[in-house]
């Protein structure tokens, strides 16, 4: 594919020789995948575009000096949940994952990570072995020690790293088996909500910032607001919820949950009836997504504006 990227998006114009996976298309454009960013695909002049809309991010390549051990930290964690989600999608794979470092994108505001899949048969995504040397070298970018900086999970990740990257040196054993290992190993320490890497928890435990989060609804059922007053905040039309919505049938008794944590607020379906969706995309049940400002939550057929205000745990109180 050719690629151009400008300044708030990727543009990518397929060849001849390639062909869009449309089932792998259809699950990205109508499902909303965290750190994944969501693709729009057009056709002019008879040639097939697929854009990746990167306003507000910076591309890894330009940010890579520059990245704390914690940022690359988050970056290293949104790879191994988008291999994860990888691994469960059978229509999609990890060639598809776009690895190379200007096409890499991370929010400099949050550390928020954005990663390019783009489900396209080429014979750049038939080279296998390939797009394991690239990633290989992506995890010694990433987990990079400098003299400074000490961390026990970028040295055990390095650790494990060495098998890989001795395969692809010697030939003497099969790259894509080990790197099938070593992924399964990322997945495992990294992916997992569960087990916060040390590297990670640094962010949460000395961060002292906090988040005032409300969602605004101006439609035919009027204008009102729903201000998050605890950090587990369950939507719904039953009277237990802590948001009750009793004007619309189409809300289901506990239809959606937004949690707010240190590291951001996020939004997550309950298993509602008809659905909740984050600026279009259809949430799944059990996949929480991260929300910023302004950003267009439907539950049902309610569209949400999302106003995050962020502010310090130990500011005083005028009142």
């Amino acid at each position: 594919m050719k690629s151009v990227q400008y300044s708030d998006h990727v543009a990518f114009t397929l060849n001849s020789d390639e062909h869009i996976v449309y089932l792998g298309l259809k699950i990205l454009k109508e499902t909303y995948h965290a750190n994944l960013i969501p693709i729009l695909e057009i056709i002019k002049n008879g040639q097939t575009r697929l854009l990746f809309s990167t306003e507000g991010m910076t591309s890894f390549t330009d940010a890579a000096d520059k990245l704390s051990i914690t940022y690359r930290g988050m970056l290293l964690r949104g790879l191994a949940q988008s291999l994860k989600k990888i691994n469960d999608q059978p229509f999609w794979k990890k060639e598809y994952l776009d690895i190379r470092g200007q096409y890499i994108f991370i929010d400099m505001a949050n550390g928020t990570p954005g990663f390019i899949l783009a489900p396209v048969d080429s014979p750049a995504t038939e080279d296998k072995d390939g797009w394991v040397i690239k990633f290989e070298k992506l995890i010694k970018l990433l987990s990079r020690i400098e003299s400074a900086e000490s961390s026990p999970d970028f040295e055990d990740l390095n650790s494990k790293l060495e098998r890989l990257s001795k395969a692809i040196e010697t030939k003497e054993t099969d790259i894509q088996q080990e790197a099938e290992i070593f992924i399964s190993y990322l997945i495992d320490k990294w992916a997992s909500d569960d087990s916060v890497p040390e590297c990670l928890s640094r962010i949460i435990d000395t961060d002292t910032s906090a988040q005032r989060v409300e969602l605004r609804y101006n439609g035919p059922y009027g204008s009102f607001g729903i201000y998050i007053g605890k950090d587990e905040f369950i939507i719904g039309k039953g009277l237990e919820c802590d948001g009750v919505i009793s004007i619309n049938s189409a809300i289901s008794r506990k239809h959606a949950r937004i949690t707010i944590k240190r590291e951001g607020c996020f939004v997550e379906d309950l298993g509602s009836t008809n659905h909740t969706w984050l600026n279009g995309q259809l949430l799944i049940m059990g996949s929480p997504a991260r929300l910023k400002e302004d950003d267009m939550i439907r539950f049902a057929n309610m569209d949400f504006q999302v106003h995050i205000e962020k502010y310090n745990v130990f500011e005083k109180n005028d009142s």
